[in-house]
């Protein structure tokens, strides 16, 4: 009989204190699935066949930015996938022309991309919360790109447009507002399958290697969960 008491106050002690954590969110039901739209817009450069360093021009010369809106879906054990839809914008310039024999590169892309991606995060926090503050995470995907090219009157002139498959990669971070707003920044780097993202070839005469181009971002991100 005693210890059928003890046995029915334990549980009722383990009860009340379940409950008591549920009612301060400390104890919650598992998210199956959460959904987020999120904004992206930050700086995009291009390692393609102009001499200069790319870093020379921003976006407050008008060019080497980019804007993203796109939509992430993550799963039990933190893994996920992102679709993103992008535009932006990158220059090219040799300097003083005398680096290839067909004369001076330099140019503008304005391109648009369209891509899909694997993600895998890393949470910081107590292990039962509401929502948890920070996270890591890194992904893996690809995608197509394409765009337009323009020069100036002083540039030779290469390729008009192009259309080129992309992998891409990289990592970032994200910090939780409160339970539908984050914030954080986001680091990738593309390689693309042609070499005609800034309008040149890197093939002058023949013997020489041909090198794909590779776009480099560096962007702040906002998000909201919608689920």
């Amino acid at each position: 009989m005693k210890k059928s008491l003890v046995l029915v106050f334990v549980l009722f002690v383990l009860v009340s204190l379940f409950y008591a954590q549920n009612r301060k969110g400390l104890v919650t039901k598992p998210i199956e699935s959460t959904g987020s739209v999120i904004l992206s817009t930050g700086v995009v450069y291009c390692a393609g066949d102009a001499w200069e360093s790319p870093l020379k021009k921003s976006i407050l010369n008008g060019c080497n930015y980019d804007f993203e809106v796109g939509f992430r879906q993550m799963f039990p054990k933190d893994i996920g996938y992102r679709v993103t839809l992008q535009y932006g914008s990158s220059y090219a310039d040799d300097g003083d022309g005398k680096h290839h024999g067909r004369g001076l590169y330099r140019s503008t892309t304005n391109m648009f991309e369209l891509t899909g991606r694997i993600e895998q995060q890393y949470i910081f926090g107590p292990k039962y919360h509401v929502y948890k503050r920070n996270s890591i995470y890194a992904f893996f995907g690809g995608g197509i790109m394409m765009g337009k090219v323009s020069y100036p009157t002083e540039a030779y002139v290469g390729y008009p447009d192009f259309r080129s498959g992309i992998l891409s990669f990289g990592m970032g971070y994200t910090y939780n507002i409160n339970e539908k707003f984050f914030i954080g920044t986001e680091f990738s780097v593309k390689y693309a399958l042609s070499d005609k993202i800034d309008g040149y070839p890197l093939i002058v005469k023949p013997g020489d290697k041909k090198i794909n181009d590779a776009l480099g971002n560096f962007n702040i991100i906002l998000g909201l969960k919608v689920f």
